[in-house]
């Protein structure tokens, strides 16, 4: 349909009850992990910084917004075998919040000969 003026546009107002349904269909669906980055396609990065123990190089699959693979690797000193640590990581969704939580559960610093700070590593993983 063409117009000439915007006054000749018919207009429809939603109701409050249509308002409440957007809202929660936003709350249920759209405003979840799951929607804005669990649908996301598979893909990989690496990261290399210079830490306190030494260089550091992390390479991540990640797929659906979890990490699928994960390898360690740098001029540091490991104190114990470093797969159960990436082995560990699988499946943790890719937000910062899950990854504290993770790097917790798995005292990422009894794995170093020199300690390593939980937030360094995970500076490490997000930029």
């Amino acid at each position: 349909m063409n117009v000439e003026k915007i006054a000749d546009v018919e207009r429809y107002v939603l109701s409050n009850e249509q308002w409440l349904e957007i809202d929660k269909l936003v709350d249920q669906k759209y405003k979840n992990w799951e929607w804005v980055y669990g649908l996301s396609p598979r893909y990989q990065y690496n990261r290399e910084a210079r830490l306190e123990i030494g260089t550091m190089n992390i390479s991540l699959i990640i797929d659906n917004g979890k990490i699928k693979s994960c390898k360690i690797s740098g001029d540091f000193f490991a104190t114990k075998d470093l797969t159960i640590f990436e082995k560990g990581l699988e499946g943790t969704k890719m937000i910062k919040q899950d990854l504290k939580i993770k790097l917790q559960e798995l005292d990422i610093s009894s794995y170093f000969l020199k300690k390593i700070d939980n937030d360094q590593f995970l500076e490490l993983i997000l930029s």
